[in-house]
């Protein structure tokens, strides 16, 4: 039987494994490549020992089911499969009340809110590379997006998909207009006061 949402509340990161698994068995290295090619770009890059702690975890729960697999010339391989009562406990936590806000940490924005201590150089050449990083990703989820589009097992990564690039889109245009502002204002001299 599930445990109930009060019974044992998990890491979210536990939960993302759990949620992970439920695309289908897979072993700890399988999951890792795809926790990399999804969640990592907007949740969580896990190390793959992190991976493995998650899913002893989730298997000491009842969350998943482990099974051995022989290689011939290579250890043996464990998959794991999300169970019943793992699907209810991924249910519960998807189906709470009220969605946490999301904490964006970010360093540029740290640097450029504390910007009046350092040349406007220093921020532009920051600014540029982050437009660069953007840019970068977006034409990463633009290929990602060809490959899943029409694929309806992943229309809901597919949405998220569509957030990511609406986030990529937006930091391009302000790091733009972040550059054209402190230019302008460099010009001008009203930076140098």
């Amino acid at each position: 039987m599930a445990k109930s949402p009060g019974d044992k509340q998990l890491p979210t990161t536990a939960y993302a494994v759990l949620g992970l698994v439920s695309f289908g068995e897979t072993s700890g290295y399988d999951l890792k490549q795809f926790a990399d090619r999804s969640i990592n770009y907007f949740f969580w890059s896990p190390a793959t020992s992190q991976i493995y702690a998650e899913l002893r975890r989730l298997k000491s729960l009842g969350y998943v089911r482990e099974r051995e697999v022989e290689q011939e010339r290579r250890p043996d391989k464990r998959l794991y499969r999300i169970t019943e009562d793992g699907e209810d406990a991924l249910r519960n936590w998807l189906a709470r009340p009220e969605a946490s806000p999301d904490v964006i940490k970010s360093t540029l924005l740290l640097t450029v809110f504390l910007g009046r201590l350092v040349p406007v150089e220093t921020l532009i050449a920051q600014l540029e590379g982050r437009r660069r990083q953007a840019q970068a990703a977006l034409s990463e989820f633009e290929e990602i997006q060809r490959q899943i589009k029409d694929n309806e097992e992943y229309f809901f990564p597919y949405l998220t998909l569509r957030c990511g690039m609406a986030n990529c889109r937006a930091t391009i245009v302000w790091a733009e207009d972040a550059i054209e502002e402190l230019r302008r204002r460099d010009s001008s001299g009203e930076l140098h006061e």
